[in-house]
């Protein structure tokens, strides 16, 4: 399922029964500074992974349920990113990922392929 070894997965995300939908890094943009993360695309959830120091593989790092899950587009910003929100709850409090790609349509793929899951969870 994924192309590197992903450490630290809580058991609730079990991958046997999950599709892969999208895999790619995407910029996490934090408050005071910005990272590249994994993000891999399953049928029900977002899951964010960070390098691990070995090369090969990745930290588990959050989880964002679709269910819950929306999102909205920004306006290119001053640095060329194509940046969007993702905005969901966990333990019922709202919360919100900024993130960017360097180049429009992968923010476009990236958009559309989110929606669509959070539309047929929603059915």
């Amino acid at each position: 399922l994924f192309k590197r070894t992903l450490v630290g997965l809580p058991v609730e995300y079990d991958l046997t029964s999950r599709k892969l939908y999208l895999e790619g890094q995407l910029v996490l943009l934090g408050r005071t500074s910005s990272s590249f993360q994994q993000f891999s695309l399953l049928n029900d959830v977002l899951l964010v992974a960070q390098k691990e120091k070995r090369k090969d593989a990745l930290k588990f790092s959050k989880a964002i349920p679709l269910n819950s899950a929306n999102i909205q587009d920004l306006p290119k910003d001053e640095t060329g990113q194509n940046n969007f929100i993702i905005a969901y709850k966990k333990n019922k409090r709202d919360k919100q990922l900024k993130v960017g790609t360097p180049r429009a349509p992968e923010k476009e793929e990236w958009m559309k392929c989110i929606m669509e899951r959070i539309l047929a969870l929603n059915r």
